[in-house]
């Protein structure tokens, strides 16, 4: 390596480590389902803690998770999270993602991958709420009691149930999670029946004009959730044209 290079590569890894710190690191889908067996699961945490990521939000339960699972793996991952408060925080509000950072731990959230742990009940939103999760995927992959998802041959869009479940996220404060598995028509209700000051986003995205799946975003909704967004910024432009 010339004198050159190596001056080059410094300089290089001063910008990145400028960047990072500058940064907040977050992983916003992991899957950590009671369904998800693997070895060493638990040493992914400290995985991301080195690679110097700053905030993890844990899929804690799933479509194929019922309510008292999750509960209960909750409340085991919860206390086993607490158990080590040198290494990790568990996020109630955003400013703790940065206190964590500043503290050089590892923030952490929940989040279901799925409204089957809400079994059916709307109460349960807040509840799960109070108990740290902050966003719920709609469906993921197939029909269930919320609404169509992406497979499905015949798209009827969210059902009744599914519309007051998201409404009532949405007055908690609970982002709602479109992400790539939703249907088109459960997608367009999800943003036509909520304000534009609303929480959605899609937390795990790769548009389909890149790489053609079946679970990536085309590119109408992706433009169609930034018409949303620009509601909230600038609610004074319209959006009818």
């Amino acid at each position: 390596m010339t004198h050159i290079e190596a001056k080059r590569i410094n300089s290089l890894q001063k910008k990145i480590k400028n960047i990072k710190n500058q940064s907040v690191i977050v992983d916003m889908v992991l899957g950590f389902e009671p369904e998800i067996e693997v070895p060493h699961k638990w040493s992914l945490l400290n995985r991301y803690m080195q690679s110097g990521f700053n905030y993890l939000d844990l899929a804690i339960a799933g479509e194929f998770t019922n309510l008292e699972t999750t509960i209960r793996y909750m409340a085991h991952h919860r206390a086993k999270i607490q158990n080590e408060p040198s290494k990790y925080l568990i996020v109630d509000k955003a400013e703790d993602i940065l206190a964590a950072k500043q503290q050089n731990k590892l923030a952490i959230g929940f989040w279901l991958q799925g409204f089957n742990p809400l079994a059916n009940d709307i109460n349960m939103v807040e509840t799960y709420y109070q108990l740290g999760i902050r966003s719920i995927l709609l469906s993921y992959n197939t029909r269930n009691a919320i609404g169509d998802d992406i497979i499905e041959k015949i798209d009827g869009g969210l059902s009744k149930l599914g519309i007051k479940i998201i409404e009532e996220m949405n007055r908690i404060g609970m982002l709602t999670d479109l992400f790539t598995n939703t249907s088109d028509e459960s997608y367009l209700q999800s943003t036509n029946c909520l304000p534009v000051t609303a929480a959605l986003a899609f937390l795990a995205m790769l548009p389909s004009a890149i790489f053609d799946f079946l679970c990536y975003v085309p590119l109408q909704k992706i433009v169609l959730l930034a018409i949303f967004q620009v509601g909230q910024f600038y609610p004074d432009m319209s959006t009818d044209d």
